[in-house]
């Protein structure tokens, strides 16, 4: 099950790789950990 928890900044604090092959984020979870939503949508739309 695919899930995205953030902080009140909107930054990743948790996630799993499920979440990453369904949004097509390149990398690692431990690499989108603390990026903000902004960070890690614009990493997606730049692949």
């Amino acid at each position: 099950m695919a899930y995205l928890l953030v902080d009140t900044k909107e930054r990743a604090i948790s996630t799993n790789q499920a979440t990453l092959d369904m949004l097509e984020i390149d990398g690692t979870v431990q690499a989108s950990l603390g990026k903000t939503l902004a960070e890690l949508f614009l990493q997606r739309t730049r692949a």
